[in-house]
């Protein structure tokens, strides 16, 4: 275990190497390599009142709030610079956050959003989703929807190959040595 390194946090990420993004509900975002040593340190984040989820990938903070996503670099860069963003294509409440080989899904109470970039147009997928997960490899993403289906989601074309009932659910993962689809349950601990 590890203290985080602020009070307030409101959301958390962890990339592959171990590196650590904190975000808290004064709009501080914070960076902290493995073991909470060097990283990024303190910046401030914009739209941090409504951010909602938030996802690590190694140089790369995004982070989504109801109606935009956001990439920040770590560590940021020397001088004056433009956080990339773009405008979400669905409206309703983020959900849930993930990351498929470079692209990035937004899911939410309105649909999905698959960036092959943040500056590209994004793939749509219209199924309401309480979370998303991906298949290592990124052939496939996983949308769990409010009545605890799973829709099999094409990241390219955004279309569903199958879909399977299970648990109404709050968050999904991918584990790759079983490969297995595990849900946490709405109604259970």
């Amino acid at each position: 275990t590890e203290r985080a390194p602020r009070q307030n946090v409101i959301a958390f990420a962890v990339d592959n190497d171990g590196g650590r993004a904190y975000a808290t509900g004064d709009g501080m975002l914070t960076h902290a390599e493995r073991g909470g040593s060097g990283g990024r340190g303190d910046m401030a984040i914009i739209g941090s009142f409504r951010l909602r989820a938030m996802v690590l990938d190694g140089n790369r903070v995004f982070y989504a709030t109801d109606t935009e996503l956001f990439e920040v670099p770590v560590p940021e860069p020397p001088g004056e610079h433009v956080i990339p963003r773009a405008r979400l294509p669905f409206t309703g409440t983020v959900t849930s956050l993930a990351l498929s080989r470079g692209r990035v899904v937004v899911a939410g109470t309105g649909g999905a959003a698959i960036y092959p970039a943040i500056e590209a147009l994004p793939v749509v997928v219209g199924t309401p989703a309480v979370a998303v997960t991906a298949k290592p490899d990124g052939t496939e993403l996983y949308l769990l929807d409010p009545q605890g289906t799973v829709h099999v989601v094409d990241p390219s074309t955004g279309g569903t190959s199958r879909s399977f009932s299970g648990p109404v659910g709050t968050a999904l993962a991918y584990v790759e040595a079983p490969k297995r689809l595990f849900v946490a349950r709405a109604d259970t601990p």
